[in-house]
């Protein structure tokens, strides 16, 4: 099993990772090709439309690396007043209300897809398939399913003392004799 969980780290890290920098470099460069092209009163059509899919493709990947490592905005007024197995506590009560959203949205994100099997949409400059387009979040709270999964599962260890509670960013400054800000 612990294999299996590595294997598919490396795999999510691989889209987390590269996947969405090889997209960010072609985003940048369209949008260089648009303004380079407009500059010259030649405007290109289908680079608008590109660069918006795209860009909504990376931020649905990159997402779930801010599952992984617990980046996402939060209010973090009670795991700094929490200590201990109580902050683990709160967070496996947030993680479990964001597994729960990410369930939902990966659901009906699917019933979405499979209704516009029935009558297919492209889009107006690129001519693509629209499922492509709208998939984007439903592939992205996949990922973030399985990184809450593995989220939970770590804080469980904490929580019944199989793994050391860490410490979190402020508590690491106060050790080293920081301010906490």
């Amino acid at each position: 099993m612990a294999k299996a969980n590595q294997i598919l780290d490396r795999v999510l890290d691989f889209f987390e990772t590269y996947v969405c920098a090889v997209l960010f470099f072609i985003t940048c460069a369209i949008i260089f090709i648009q303004v380079v092209f407009r500059a010259l009163s030649l405007p290109v059509a289908w680079t608008e439309e590109s660069a918006r899919y795209l860009c909504v493709w990376v931020i649905y990947l990159a997402a779930s690396k801010g599952v992984k490592n617990g980046n996402h905005m939060s209010v973090d007024l009670l795991p700094m007043i929490l200590k201990g197995k109580a902050r683990v506590i709160l967070y496996i009560i947030a993680d479990l209300i964001s597994l729960t959203f990410f369930v939902i949205l990966c659901y009906f994100g699917v019933q979405v897809l499979i209704s516009m099997n029935a009558r297919p949409q492209f889009s107006a400059a690129n001519g693509i398939n629209m499922q492509l387009a709208y998939a984007a979040p439903y592939v992205g709270s996949g990922m973030m399913i399985i990184r809450a999964l593995q989220r939970l599962v770590v804080l469980i260890k904490q929580l019944v003392g199989i793994l050391p509670v860490e410490e979190t960013e402020s508590e690491k400054m106060m050790r080293q004799g920081g301010s906490a800000e």
